[in-house]
């Protein structure tokens, strides 16, 4: 069979079984007792002052199996809903990137340098805190998108292949769940009693709307890496706006200081020459300082 046929195959299966888990889906899970229902039984054996018998320990643990893959599906269910929330914000998402990215692109400079220079040393130094701490922001996001974008790329072989295991668990629990419905009289059948095939029944449902789950995944793909790509590019350009900014207020800063160091050797100077007026010691100590004070400057 060729891998073309496999794979035609492969969707017409993926097809059904969706459609068969939104039936399921529809009907609550037909044939289960509610949680709080098995959750009560559970409680029920567990308080038992007895020894309990292998009967009661096997009806014990298909409960604690059962719970344990109610909470999956509330799990699941959880992401099918983010997911949508997710589909459902794509579209005004997008567009607002798209304004963002051509606002930015028309922006002029990220920082006005008149604005900077009329600033003090303490406003500049809080100000340069700010946007380092702004840029490890940016650049945390930039991490964030890139992993989103690597997922989004190996998605749908990982949607597939889950796909796949799911169809596989949906055929064998579906044997099982046969061969244990043969072994029950009508009267266990009709109560819904009996825990082993409450557990299958979960488990079927569990397998079959991880199959939904996951070509919901596969549908929405393309669009969501869309918003991801585009979310990349603004931040892009966002941090490489930081950075210029981040350039130019320490330019700023760096030239704020050497004129404040200028003028404190300025002023040193001056006060040491009339100290020193008159002692020839003096005034070769002060010129050596002065010396080394320019040689500081330059470096």
């Amino acid at each position: 069979m060729s891998r073309r046929v496999s794979g035609l195959i492969c969707l017409l299966l993926c097809w059904l079984a969706a459609a068969v888990s939104m039936s399921v889906m529809a009907l609550e899970i037909e044939g289960v007792p509610a949680r709080d229902e098995l959750d009560a039984r559970l409680a029920t054996l567990e308080d038992m002052q007895s020894e309990p018998s292998a009967a009661q320990l096997r009806e014990q643990q298909a409960l604690e199996a059962a719970l344990g893959t109610y909470d999956r599906l509330l799990a699941l269910d959880e992401r099918q809903r983010l997911l949508e929330e997710r589909v459902e914000r794509a579209p005004d998402e997008l567009v607002s990137l798209e304004r963002q990215l051509a606002e930015i692109t028309a922006e002029g400079e990220p920082v006005s340098l008149e604005q900077l220079n009329n600033q003090s040393l303490e406003e500049l130094d809080t100000q340069q805190a700010q946007a380092v701490t702004q840029l490890q922001q940016l650049q945390n996001q930039q991490a964030e998108i890139s992993a989103q974008l690597l997922s989004a790329q190996t998605l749908p072989e990982r949607a597939q292949q889950s796909i796949a295991t799911a169809l596989q668990r949906i055929e064998r629990l579906r044997r099982d769940h046969d061969a244990r419905d043969a072994l029950l009289s009508e009267q266990e059948r009709s109560t819904n009693s009996d825990t082993q095939l409450i557990q299958l029944r979960l488990e079927r449902v569990l397998a079959e709307r991880e199959v939904t789950f996951h070509q919901r995944e596969l549908s929405t793909n393309s669009r969501l890496r869309e918003i991801a790509q585009q979310r990349r590019e603004l931040v892009a350009l966002q941090i490489a706006r930081q950075e210029k900014a981040l350039e130019t207020l320490q330019s700023v800063i760096d030239r704020k200081r050497r004129l404040q160091s200028e003028q404190a050797i300025a002023d040193a100077a001056r006060d040491n020459s009339l100290i020193g007026q008159g002692n020839p010691l003096i005034s070769r100590a002060q010129e050596a300082n002065q010396a080394l004070s320019q040689e500081l400057l330059r470096t």
